[in-house]
C-alpha cells in the first residue's frame, strides 16, 4: 500500500475534487453533510476554533495495487488506523472510495483543528507515514511497494496515487504531471502555493518571459529530465487557464510583481524548507504573544482576610 498526503487551505475545492468521480463513495465519516458545500460548512466550523493555522485541510490518499481490492469494511478499518496513527484525533473527516483506475483506493478528507482548538502537528509527517503504512500493511496483508514494485505500462495513463513515483518516457511524465496539478490544485489559493507544493513533490513551476521586454508571457513545468509549456499540458494549464478562466473550481491569484521572483525562487528545494520552518517560527512567536497577553488580562486572586 502507498500513501500521498497533501495539506491545504481550501476545504471546497478539495471535497469539490474527491466527490467530482462517478464512482466516489462515502464510505465513512463523522459528519453529516454529503455535497462539498454542506461538508465545507462543516470543516470550517471546526477549523474557526484556532484561526492560527494557515493550512487547516488534510487529504490523504492509500491506495493498492490492482490484485489487492480490500472490500469498504476494511477500507474504513484501515483509514480509521491510519488516521489514529496520523494523530488525527478528534476531527472531522470523511473517507471516499474511488474505484476509477486499476488501483482501489481511498481518499481522506480531515481537518487538522481539534474540536479544542489545539492542531494536529505535521511536523516530520511524511517520515511517519510510511512507518504507519508498514504497520497497517502487516496488520490487514497488504503488499509494500518496497518489496513488490508495480510498474505500470508505458501506454497508461499514470495517476498520482501509482505505484511507480516518477517516469523514465516522456508520455508517463506528461501524464504524472497533469495528474498531479489536478490533484493538488483544489488546494491551492494562489500561484505561489502551487509552486510550492509542486516543489514538494519534485516538480518545478516556472513563469516563461520574453526576451526583449522581459514581460510575463506564460508557465512551463518540469519534472525530471522533461520540461513542458502551459499550453502543451493544455489551455488549464496555462497561465490563463490558472489565473483567469478556466473549467477548474476556482482561479489561482497571481502578482507579477510581488510573486514573479519567490515563484522562482521555490524552485530551489532548500527554499521551500527555509519558507516553511519560518512560517513555523511566525506562527509559535504569535501563538507566544498571544498566551503572554491572556497571562497579563488574568485577574490577581485576591487574598482571604481571616
Amino acid at each position: 500500500m502507498i500513501a500521498k498526503q497533501i495539506k491545504g487551505s481550501n476545504f471546497y475545492g478539495c471535497l469539490a475534487y474527491v466527490l467530482s468521480k462517478h464512482s466516489a463513495v462515502i464510505i465513512d465519516g463523522n459528519v453529516s453533510g454529503t455535497s462539498p458545500g454542506e461538508l465545507t460548512k462543516e470543516f470550517q466550523l471546526c477549523s474557526q476554533n484556532n484561526r492560527r493555522v494557515t493550512r487547516p485541510v488534510y487529504h490523504a490518499v492509500l491506495s493498492t495495487p490492482p490484485n489487492e481490492k480490500p472490500d469498504p469494511g476494511t477500507w474504513k478499518a484501515i483509514a480509521s488506523d491510519f488516521l489514529e496513527g496520523m494523530n488525527f484525533t478528534d476531527v472531522p473527516y470523511i473517507v471516499v472510495e474511488h474505484n476509477d483506475t486499476d488501483h482501489n483506493h481511498i481518499h481522506i478528507v480531515a481537518g487538522r483543528v481539534r474540536a479544542n482548538g489545539t492542531c494536529v502537528s505535521d511536523s516530520w509527517d511524511y517520515i511517519r507515514s510510511p512507518k504507519v503504512v508498514r504497520h497497517l500493511e502487516d496488520k490487514y496483508g497488504l503488499s509494500s511497494p518496497i518489496n513488490n514494485r508495480y510498474t505500470l505500462k508505458n501506454n497508461k495513463p499514470i495517476q498520482l496515487d501509482d505505484y511507480q513515483a516518477s517516469s523514465t518516457d516522456e508520455s508517463g511524465a506528461y501524464n504524472l504531471l497533469k495528474t498531479t496539478i489536478d490533484s493538488v490544485y483544489p488546494h491551492c489559493e494562489s500561484l505561489v502555493d502551487l509552486a510550492k507544493i509542486l516543489r514538494q513533490q519534485d516538480i518545478k513551476l516556472g513563469i516563461r518571459k520574453t526576451k526583449r521586454t522581459n514581460t510575463v508571457q506564460g508557465v512551463r513545468y518540469g519534472i525530471g529530465k522533461y520540461n513542458f509549456s502551459g499550453t502543451q499540458l493544455g489551455r488549464d494549464y496555462t497561465l490563463p487557464g490558472l489565473t483567469h478562466k478556466s473549467r477548474r473550481s476556482h482561479q489561482l491569484t497571481f502578482n507579477s510583481t510581488s510573486d514573479l521572483a519567490l515563484i522562482e525562487s521555490l524552485r530551489n528545494l532548500q527554499v521551500v524548507r527555509e519558507l516553511e520552518q519560518v512560517q513555523i517560527q511566525q506562527q509559535q512567536i504569535q501563538i507566544k504573544l498571544e498566551d503572554d497577553e491572556m497571562i497579563e488580562i488574568q485577574p490577581k486572586p485576591r487574598s482571604r482576610r481571616r
